[in-house]
């Protein structure tokens, strides 16, 4: 279907559009007689219609000053050509190929003459802007006179074809006018056209475009974008009767559109001028979604809104410009059938901001020089990191001894070498990385990492951190491409870079041996990976719509396989994928199954993909780890039993009386039933029992008859344990028996406390437990005889009733910090704290047992490790008796109140402090609290009907808003909440997002303020940048290392809680 307007040949389809409406001066149609004449009175005269228009373009380029009129982009082939141009060239502009645009055109790319529809499709044309009342235009620009310079604007060849969407309203001064749009393309990069352009030329001897004929294309493109226009006309064209009409007027549909005597109420009136009348006095309307009438009674022309005008309150009276009336408006009734279709319909884009178009890619370079300039903005992060480069490697091997947490993740690394399986709080991806980085330096894993020795020759630690670091290197043009992508200018891409690239605490983390700079660089690339998914809502579905969701979930799953606190950035994409998706759920015009493609799209990048990715780090680590090790007994016996140096498998199957065995309890995270002899400082002040998580002869039991019964003989015939048999635990160091009476817990007051009492002769009925077998993994439910590993049962106290369990509660310091072991009255046999099995077993008079029944799957020890990690973790927390000088408390982070000493502090020791660069910190835990306080006297402006921006502009403004202040929430707010403890490092994830924060408000108010100059920016910039730098350089010594007495370094201390000079 052909518009009637060559400028307008895409009908648009958007939902809403922003127009400024002025009054017609008249809207009554031509007669169809007068039209048919009009119509073979045109198509005659267009038949001699020139083709060739390279004059015409020459000579626009030559009074255009070689430069597109809206963007200012140089024209590529002039450029090349001339040698002038190449000095005119701004710092980092990118020429590119332009086209000659006329403003009444009789076809786009193609000559009239050349094409019969072509040519009827321009008579059209013609026709309506008679209509419009300006019947002198067709004599003024017929045959090769539609070839004029007032005619033709200057392009990119990317707006070229878009300028039926984009227009220019002419204002009160002369060759100025106001660029209008109803996409939001054109404010972001890569254009970010400016609101008004004034066409200017060095060639006083060539004509500017012409006012009027902008002022009419503006109407028409006015008209093209009112609310319902293309479903109207569908409706006409399905029409019967609307056909014969048309047939009877020689109209095209599209015509008809301009000839309605409703649709027509824009027009153009030049006849007056107002001086003191400017552009932005025009009203801006929105309008309703274009596919709501059922009927043409329900169509109205428009509805109305209150006046707006940039930064003024809204109200008062009308105003004009130039000769542009501002229409009486007039509210039609509607009825929507209660749907509230005006506040409920959206237009299509994400809650969080609009995404931002995929652009036409430049013309192929010819040279090396051409292809340089195409990549310009790639040279700032290139720099960037090489600079990077120098930061992180500079004096790496400085200290040559195990400092900090090396002594963890060091060693965590040598277990990989050597594939023995060890147990920690964290995922294992970091530390397999740290394992390859250290096979691929040629370590073999024999050091032991303790803190503080001196590192051999045989260890290659240099390379292991030059490794380490490069994840830290990569951290910079990340956050360079994660400002682009934000939408921020070039001067807050600098200083999100620089801030990255100059940050002490960033830069220390970084050169060590450890899990933060892998843990800080997936941070850095989820949020990446984020923010390129947004800007491809244009393309949903597309091939990079995919890939940056399909990226996402990766880092999601490697950012949590390092550390479990990159649940906090996931945290963040699940809140910006509900409201995504949440808006998409209203939006009536999203068909059903688009909605489902992107509820599964959703599901399967960001949980599937996370989820899968996570599990594959863990069966990649079991496949490693595949020798026995020191972390053995925080996983299930049968995980141990598959364990290669295990000796499970040499145990016998069945268990008899007199066998010594070791008792592990089922419960996640649980350890093996212990005593040693310290006692019970207060209750019963008998001999300990506990849960202990690591191989020791205190875990071993024998088990014996009751004291009724004949005592345990070796030569007597085997008897074989099970269920509901009564016997005696005796330890076997101590040859006390396992015993419980009517004693409160030592901590959990309200079950029984359990100890070990008495000898080989000494005992009692207290000493009595009954075997209750819970089930089987290999005989399910019908036992008949208890195995070890296999076979899980509980221990219940025959006089007190209570079972035996041992979940994760810590006792103090005088337990060693142990688990607690009591005897609990709750019969819940679901209670896996309450369940054991026999782990090792020992008994000469019965056989091995047999590997096959020794299998462990996977998902079952993945789960068992998962919960594992995170029992242990929780039990991190701090000791009230004992100072812990390197600990912090969150609220000590946002203002860098404590730093952390990360190794000895002695004269000849080479010593890191680690703190962050304070104006980096400072700046961004105020610009918080300044976006807040921004947010909320917005809100208040906006109640009250200021308009301070326009709406794509405040969705912009949210978008990097929320993404900066609730990420920096979610990693900072579960901190406060958490019992564990808590060091100055865990902030450093969180640093980022207030980094981008600072970097958003800074360009907010300064760097993208139309009102302050270039060179105010320049200055600010500098300011920033040299403060940033200065600081930077002042304190670097605690990152690169600080050589001899500490009391020689003076001014480092700006806080006096800083323990930079003393304790």
């Amino acid at each position: 279907m052909k518009a009637s307007f060559p400028e307008v040949h895409s009908m648009i389809d958007s939902s809403s559009g922003h127009t400024k409406v002025p009054t017609p001066r008249s809207s009554t149609p031509h007669s169809p007689p007068s039209f048919r004449q009009t119509l073979a009175e045109l198509h005659e005269q267009l038949q001699s219609c020139p083709s060739d228009h390279k004059e015409a373009k020459k000579s626009a380029l030559a009074r255009d000053n070689y430069r597109c009129v809206l963007s200012g982009t140089m024209d590529r082939k002039s450029y090349l050509e001339y040698d002038e141009l190449q000095t005119q060239k701004r710092e980092g502009e990118l020429p590119l190929t332009t086209q000659c645009a006329h403003i009444f055109s009789e076809s786009t790319y193609v000559c009239i003459d050349s094409d019969q529809d072509k040519k009827d499709y321009a008579t059209n044309a013609w026709t309506i802007i008679e209509d419009f009342g300006f019947p002198q235009i067709r004599q003024e620009l017929e045959g090769k006179k539609i070839r004029q310079l007032e005619n033709i604007l200057t392009l990119e060849y990317n707006l070229r074809d878009h300028f039926v969407t984009l227009w220019l309203e002419p204002t009160h001064v002369d060759n100025r006018y106001k660029v209008c749009t109803t996409e939001e393309r054109y404010i972001l990069d890569p254009w970010k056209l400016p609101h008004f352009v004034e066409f200017t030329s060095t060639r006083s001897d060539l004509s500017l475009s012409s006012k009027e004929y902008l002022g009419i294309h503006a109407a028409c493109c006015r008209v093209a974008h009112m609310p319902g226009a293309v479903e109207y006309l569908n409706l006409l064209e399905a029409d019967d009767r609307f056909k014969s009409k048309i047939q009877s007027y020689g109209l095209s549909a599209e015509s008809r559109l301009f000839h309605d005597p409703q649709l027509m109420s824009v027009a153009v009136n030049f006849s007056a001028s107002d001086p003191d009348s400017s552009s932005s006095d025009f009203e801006e309307v929105q309008y309703p979604p274009n596919n709501w009438a059922q009927a043409n009674e329900q169509l109205p022309l428009y509805h109305m809104e209150e006046k707006a005008r940039r930064r003024t309150k809204a109200g008062g009276p009308s105003f004009e410009d130039d000769g542009y009336e501002v229409a009486q408006k007039t509210d039609y009734a509607y009825n929507d059938e209660g749907k509230d279709v005006y506040n409920k319909m959206r237009s299509p884009r994400s809650g969080m901001g609009g995404g931002r178009p995929r652009t036409a890619p430049p013309p192929p370079p010819t040279s090396i020089r051409e292809f340089l300039q195409q990549n310009l903005e790639h040279i700032p992060p290139v720099i960037y990191s090489l600079l990077s480069c120098y930061t992180r490697f500079h004096k790496i091997g400085l200290a040559d001894v195990v400092v900090w947490d090396e002594a963890h993740f060091g060693k965590f690394g040598s277990h990989y070498l050597k594939r023995e399986f060890y147990f920690d709080v964290h995922p294992p991806l970091g530390k397999m990385l740290v394992g390859l980085a250290g096979l691929l330096a040629g370590y073999d894993g024999s050091f032991e990492f303790k803190s503080g020795v001196q590192y051999p020759d045989t260890v290659p630690y240099v390379a292991m951190r030059v490794m380490m670091a490069t994840f830290g290197v990569a951290m910079v043009p990340l956050g360079w491409y994660t400002a682009v992508e934000l939408g921020m200018s070039q001067w807050a891409c600098h200083l999100v870079a620089l801030m990255v690239l100059l940050d002490v605490g960033w830069l220390c983390i970084s050169r060590f041996i450890l899990l933060d700079s892998m843990l800080l660089f997936f941070t850095f690339l989820t949020v990446f990976c984020l923010t390129k998914f947004h800007n491809q809502q244009y393309q949903p579905f597309s091939i990079d719509w995919w890939l940056w969701l399909t990226m996402t979930g990766l880092s999601i799953g490697w950012v949590t396989s390092v550390k479990l606190v990159g649940l906090f950035v996931t945290a963040l994409v699940g809140l910006y994928t509900i409201e995504d998706l949440w808006d998409k759920f209203g939006d009536l015009k999203m068909p059903v199954r688009d909605q489902l493609k992107h509820w599964g799209a959703r599901i399967a990048c960001l949980i599937v993909i996370p989820v899968l990715t996570f599990m594959t780090c863990f069966k990649i680590h079991f496949m490693i780890l595949n020798h026995s090790g020191p972390g053995d007994s925080q996983m299930s016996s049968l995980f141990q039993a598959n364990l290669v140096g295990n000796d499970f498998k040499n145990s016998p199957l069945e268990i008899a009386i007199g066998s010594k065995v070791t008792l592990k309890n089922v419960g996640y995270g649980g350890g093996l039933l212990h005593s040693h002899v310290q006692a019970y400082p207060t209750g019963s002040t008998q001999q300990q029992v506990t849960c202990y998580h690591y191989k020791d002869d205190n875990n071993n039991w024998i088990i014996l008859p009751t004291w009724e019964e004949p005592n345990y003989n070796p030569n007597d015939p085997l008897r074989f344990l099970q269920d509901g048999d009564v016997i005696r635990l005796s330890h076997v160091p101590t040859t006390r028996n396992l015993h419980s009476h009517n004693v409160p817990a030592p901590v959990t007051k309200l079950a029984h406390e359990v100890s070990c009492y008495g000898n080989t002769t000494i005992g009692d009925a207290s000493d009595y437990w009954i075997v209750e077998v819970v089930g089987d993994i290999k005989q399910g439910k019908n036992v008949d005889k208890i195995h070890s590993l296999t076979t899980q049962m509980r221990f219940r106290h025959k006089n007190l009733g209570c079972y035996l369990r041992a979940a994760n509660s810590v006792l103090p310091q005088w337990g060693f910090k142990q688990i607690e072991v009591t005897c609990t009255n709750d019969n819940d046999p679901k209670d896996t704290h309450t369940h054991w099995n026999v782990e090792s077993h020992w008994n000469d008079r019965l056989p091995p047992g047999d590997t096959k029944f020794y299998k462990s799957p996977f998902l079952r020890d993945f789960w068992h490790l998962n919960v594992a990690m995170m029992t242990s973790n929780n039990a991190l927390i701090p000791d009230p008796d004992k100072e812990d000088i390197l600990a912090s408390k969150p609220f000590d982070w946002p203002f860098l109140q404590l730093g952390l000493r990360m190794c000895g502090w002695g004269d000849n020791q080479v010593k890191y402090y680690l703190m962050g660069t304070p104006l980096i910190w400072w700046g961004g835990t105020i610009s918080l609290v300044l976006a807040l306080l921004t947010f909320l006297v917005y809100l208040l402006r906006i109640q009250r009907k200021y308009i301070d921006m326009e709406p794509r502009e405040w969705d912009h403004f949210l978008y990097v808003g929320k993404i900066a202040f609730f990420g920096w929430a979610l990693h900072y707010v579960p901190f406060l909440i958490m019992g564990r403890v808590t060091y100055v490092h865990h902030y450093l994830p969180t640093l980022y997002f207030s980094v981008l924060m600072f970097a958003h408000l800074l360009d907010h108010f300064v760097f993208s303020s139309r009102r302050l100059a270039t060179k105010a920016k320049w200055i600010a910039f500098g300011i920033c940048s040299s403060s940033i730098f200065l600081t930077f350089w002042w304190f670097r010594g605690v990152a690169f290392g600080i050589n001899g007495p500490i009391a020689e370094h003076w001014g480092l201390q700006w806080r006096k809680t800083w323990n930079i000079y003393h304790n």
